[in-house]
């Protein structure tokens, strides 16, 4: 979808030690790159109700921010800095997670909710869903659906593959638990992009200001798509 940045974050802490955790300095700052050059921020459920479903258009530069896993410490620092510029995000939450060490309670999750934080299924247990059977594969995409919507009394639309493991058999169960959305961070080229494989970009420890930059560039699909890597 032209002028759409789709953002993939996990942690957002000072784990200097786990390469999937962003610093909230870092992730402020790079917020504020899309702020300060009149980018508009959505959540995916937004996306979807206003542009997708009404078949319309996206008018301007957008980006939308989506959080992995369920984190504590995106209650703890990336809230606040969403709160801070009047932003809302999407975070796909592991169900069986909920509660445990180092992740979101319910308590938190509603505080957010209440704030406008779109909550979407990481699955049941983060499995990758190709190396189990159908019938354990539909039960992750089918069971997490159902608990967040009895909890959060709210559709829940927007799904997130575990580890980006993903093939057709199990997109189509995606579609039909009833998401509207699901979203991939592509580890491989020649992916084609459909409302259950919207692609994103995935942020990392490891993404200076200049790498960030080159990550939402024009060109950087562009080189995913060739046999170079970049992770």
């Amino acid at each position: 979808m032209k002028n759409l940045k789709i953002l993939a974050y996990h942690s957002i802490g000072s784990n200097s030690r786990d390469i999937l955790s962003v610093k909230p300095e870092s992730f402020e700052k790079q917020i504020l790159f899309f702020l300060k050059r009149n980018w508009r921020c959505l959540t995916l459920k937004d996306l979807y109700n206003q542009y997708i479903l009404p078949q319309k258009e996206l008018s301007g530069k957008t980006f939308i921010i989506t959080l992995d896993d369920g984190y504590k410490d995106n209650y703890l620092y990336a809230f606040p800095i969403l709160k801070k510029y009047h932003l809302r995000a999407t975070i796909f939450l592991v169900v069986d997670f909920i509660g445990k060490a180092d992740f979101l309670n319910w308590e938190e999750i509603f505080k957010m909710q209440n704030y406008g934080i779109e909550f979407g299924s990481h699955a049941l247990f983060h499995r990758e869903l190709t190396k189990v059977s159908l019938p354990e594969a539909e039960k992750e995409i089918f069971d997490s659906k159902r608990i967040l919507e009895e909890k959060l009394k709210t559709e829940t639309i927007s799904f997130c593959y575990p580890m980006g493991d993903f093939n057709e058999e199990v997109t189509r169960l995606v579609e039909r638990a009833g998401y509207k959305l699901a979203v991939v961070t592509p580890c491989k080229s020649g992916i084609k992009e459909s409302n259950f494989t919207l692609k994103r970009i995935g942020i990392s420890l490891k993404d200076n200001n200049l790498r960030f930059k080159f990550k939402i560039s024009k060109f950087f699909n562009l080189v995913k798509e060739t046999k170079f890597k970049i992770t």
